[in-house]
């Protein structure tokens, strides 16, 4: 799969007024909405797109919530979803408390499955016209 990129200068936020580095990022296509995804999957499977569309938005729901219980979701193929916080550092472990934590986030560690994905990438730079 061939994959295009971009190049953009940019300056370190800690040097404004330093040299441009220059970076490659990649050049999106789009995005593939839920209901063309179901579409797509419908096609594949002789289920009905609806049926589909009701059940991705029903996984969406229950990750929410398992995560929000503290449980990490693993989606065979796709990867873990999990619950990570920030925190104040502390000289020991004793000091820290619930409102040291500074925020939370949600976590995403790929499948080994969806990493295999990337060994076949290639990219490319488009010719300028």
């Amino acid at each position: 799969m061939k994959i295009s990129y971009k190049v953009i200068g940019k300056r370190s936020p800690r040097d404004p007024q330093g040299p441009l580095k220059y970076y490659a990022v990649l050049k999106r296509k789009g995005t593939t909405s839920t209901a063309e995804l179901c579409k797509r999957i419908a096609k594949k499977s002789g289920l009905h797109s609806a049926i589909l569309e009701a059940s991705l938005r029903a996984m969406a729901t229950e990750i929410q919530n398992e995560v929000a219980e503290g449980r990490a979701v693993k989606i065979d193929g796709l990867g873990t979803f999990s619950l990570k916080v920030n925190s104040e550092g502390k000289p020991t472990a004793e000091q820290i408390r619930a409102h040291h934590i500074q925020g939370a986030k949600i976590n995403f560690h790929s499948d080994a499955a969806l990493k295999k994905l990337l060994k076949k990438l290639s990219f490319y730079r488009p010719r300028k016209t």
